[in-house]
């Protein structure tokens, strides 16, 4: 179930086209990404959209752009004012169909998309005249959601959507791959059609990532996958476990989060009597974490180490210690205070 297994076909993850390097902007160019082709791309399946190009508008084209209609909602305006919502909205639609017909485990979209935007693409404000370039914060506009982001996330809430700035953030980046491991994760134990004992070590595995985030939200986990024994519940259980995980996820981890759990493995941890320096170096590497000395990855490490030499195969299964690709950098750079 490992997602860095060799054997294991790559988890897939949808992206938008033009970071990809294919010419579908307005202008005509890309907005490649190094990111996701170098790194993304060595780990994952790539799979391109534009839903301009999608819609059916052709390259180089005129701007399209959000518009607040006054009454609460958000329109998709081409350059001569005509409404292009419900058709965006139609296409977004069927590609969320699409994505889960391909078992897309995460989402790469273009930051400041009319169609893609997550949360800072300009919408004009009534009266505003439709102008892309404007400054953020300037009188006349507010930030939103592209017509084709949001109806993805509408579609698909197990399924993490991250822009291509925020890939550059190490946080985001890293709470984003985390729900992408545990997407792909779930959905390689769904294709084995487990039983109900399956499902529980699924959520005994995944316990201590959840836990980062809140205690609260990895105990509910466990009571409900510890449920009902019944075998006819398996499926039902894991539709409920699904939308458990992306609720439980949904909210980044904190450094509290982090620090009690590292500290819960190292006292789990049974130490061979032969490694008594082990243990301080493993608070030690955990102090410098907490003081943004070193990187998440040292005491994780340190940690994964002693548990691959303990007696507790649930421990060495933890999600949370579990190695990952090293080309994402997961977890390898220091957080800002």
């Amino acid at each position: 179930m490992r997602t860095d297994s060799p054997a294991l076909p790559p988890a897939r993850i949808a992206v938008s086209a033009c970071l990809l390097g294919e010419r579908v902007r307005y202008d005509g160019d890309h907005s490649r990404s190094a990111f996701v082709v170098e790194r993304l791309g060595r780990c994952f399946e790539l799979i391109p959209d534009c839903p301009e190009v999608g819609i059916g508008l052709g390259t180089p084209r005129p701007k399209i752009h959000l518009a607040e209609d006054g009454r609460g909602g958000i329109r998709l305006l081409d350059a001569e004012g005509g409404d292009l919502t419900a058709v965006m909205s139609g296409y977004a639609a069927a590609a969320a169909r699409r994505f889960a017909e391909q078992r897309v485990c995460g989402i790469v979209l273009k930051s400041r998309s009319p169609s893609c935007g997550t949360g800072d693409a300009w919408v004009a404000l009534p009266g505003a005249a439709g102008r892309s370039g404007t400054a953020a914060g300037a009188p006349g506009r507010q930030d939103g959601t592209g017509l084709f982001a949001a109806g993805l996330a509408a579609a698909l809430p197990g399924v993490p959507i991250i822009s291509e700035a925020a890939l550059l953030r190490p946080a985001p980046r890293d709470h984003w791959l985390t729900r992408v491991f545990a997407a792909t994760e779930l959905e390689r134990l769904r294709k084995r059609d487990p039983d109900r004992p399956a499902l529980r070590a699924f959520a005994e595995r995944w316990r201590e990532e959840i836990a980062a985030v809140s205690d609260e939200a990895a105990e509910r986990w466990l009571r409900e996958a510890r449920g009902s024994p019944r075998a006819a519940d398996a499926d039902a259980m894991l539709d409920r476990l699904e939308s458990l995980l992306a609720e439980a996820l949904a909210a980044p981890p904190t450094l509290s989060g982090h620090r009690r759990v590292l500290e819960r493995y190292a006292r789990r941890l049974d130490l061979p009597p032969d490694d008594p320096p082990a243990r301080p170096g493993i608070h030690a590497s955990l102090a410098a974490f907490v003081r943004a000395e070193t990187p998440l990855a040292a005491p994780i490490r340190a940690l994964a180490a002693l548990a691959a030499r303990a007696g507790d195969p649930a421990l060495r299964d933890q999600a949370y210690l579990a190695p990952r690709p090293a080309p994402l950098g997961y977890r390898e750079t220091i957080y800002p205070p």
